[in-house]
């Protein structure tokens, strides 16, 4: 080949390499219906290949997203209120893309001229949640008591063998006369099926235990979840209001038992 036209195909080659580097493809297709979490529990949930939860969005959890070259756009839309009546606005805003895969998810804060700036400023790492589950060999039992100054308390208990106890206390608030009065207790037993339990664990095994506060804060009139959670040698105790994602899953799975279809009420 001659030298000159090996040098043109040389160049051809190097700036091809250069213009694909530049501009990467991600396909989201991998990572589609995955969770991925933070060091510090902040979480990124790609509901669909245009939608996204997570709580590094500035307004709300859900918001549409698109992937530019390196960056993850995210378009939030909001309503207000001012002085001439309701509003409604449109914002973007990006984070530069470090690491996009079905195992991590790796940004920094990216603002730009014609975007609004970004909750994080720094760099944030996602694992994969399913790699970050923790083991539950030995699980012994989890007890749960509920409480919320508006509805009532709720007691739920699972043993090792997948079988539940739930106590529910239920309020009624009447607003006019300001007379507070309950419904009887309503007392629940039943067995999760197999299918169900191992939900079940799968679940506790994602809800990373080891990372669940001992206190946790509460608002005025915040609902209460204490927990007590035995795993093999180890105990589990946690009390307060405040949950993390990881730990409002497993919340929001356990208050709503008496409604599964996994459990077998006796």
């Amino acid at each position: 080949m001659p030298l000159k036209l090996f040098l043109c195909t040389l160049l051809l080659i190097v700036l091809f390499t250069a213009q694909t580097t530049a501009q990467k493809i991600y396909n989201t297709s991998n990572i589609t219906g995955k969770t991925f979490i933070s060091k510090t529990l902040e979480y990124l949930s790609i509901i669909s290949d245009s939608t996204l939860c997570s709580s590094i969005n500035n307004y709300s959890d859900t918001a549409a997203f698109s992937l530019a070259n390196d960056s993850l756009i995210i378009k939030q839309q909001y309503g207000f209120i001012d002085k001439n009546g309701f509003g409604h606005t449109v914002k973007y805003y990006g984070y530069k893309i470090i690491a996009l895969n079905i195992d991590t998810v790796w940004l920094q804060g990216n603002q730009t001229v014609n975007m609004a700036a970004t909750s994080f400023d720094g760099r944030l790492l996602f694992i994969n949640i399913d790699k970050l589950k923790e083991p539950i060999a030995g699980f012994t039992y989890l007890k749960i008591d509920c409480s919320n100054a508006w509805t009532g308390n709720k007691h739920i208990t699972i043993d090792a063998e997948g079988k539940v106890v739930l106590s529910i206390k239920t309020f009624i608030k009447n607003h006019l006369s300001k007379i507070d009065s309950s419904i009887a207790p309503i007392k629940i037993n039943g067995q999760l099926t197999v299918d169900e339990f191992n939900n079940f664990k799968v679940l506790l095994s994602r809800s990373l235990l080891s990372k669940l506060p001992v206190k946790r804060g509460c608002p005025i009139n915040g609902r209460i979840a204490n927990f007590e959670i035995v795993v093999g040698p180890k105990k589990y105790t946690s009390t307060g209001c405040n949950l993390s994602y990881v730990h409002e899953l497993l919340f929001d799975y356990l208050y709503s038992l008496d409604i599964n279809k996994g459990l077998i009420q006796k």
